[in-house]
């Protein structure tokens, strides 16, 4: 590996180096000090492109090491929401049971779930909840809580 002058230029090659799935160069780059929730000029993580490029190995392999699940890019996607958009269900399985916010919305109010559904994915939106907390809310029950216990708040709108 050639020397590196900055944590920018560190972080950068961290990044393109997770994009090509070479796990080698990562880990020596996150071994000489880049920072593993590093983002790019659109906001995107390294665990953003390996979640949208469907690399099952390079997600693990970042999740294992510590990497945030729930950073949002510029439009305000995660992980687990790009993994809807690009339909790759075992990635969106890996990062639901791995704790990623299923609750969190992009810039056009929608998430993970909303995402697959509106891409007529079904495979990949069963992964996630069907989350209305208008509906919790008016109930007064604490949606994050229930999922956490593993129970899907309901899509119907309490009046």
């Amino acid at each position: 590996m050639a020397k590196i002058c900055s944590n920018a230029e560190l972080d950068a090659r961290f990044i393109k180096a997770t994009k090509k799935f070479r796990l080698v160069d990562a880990e020596e780059f996150l071994n000489s000090g880049a920072n593993i929730d590093a983002v790019d000029r659109k906001g995107m993580t390294a665990l953003i492109y390996a979640a949208r490029g469907g690399n099952l190995r390079v997600v693990q392999f970042l999740v294992e090491l510590g990497a945030a699940l729930d950073v949002q890019d510029h439009a305000g996607y995660t992980a687990a929401m790009y993994s809807a958009y690009h339909r790759r269900p075992k990635v969106a399985e890996y990062l639901a049971h791995s704790g990623a916010n299923l609750i969190l919305k992009n810039n056009r109010g929608q998430n993970a779930y909303d995402i697959a559904m509106g891409k007529g994915y079904k495979d990949v939106a069963t992964i996630f909840p069907e989350i209305d907390l208008t509906a919790d809310l008016k109930r007064g029950t604490d949606a994050l809580s229930r999922l956490r216990r593993g129970i899907r708040p309901s899509r119907i709108n309490a009046t």
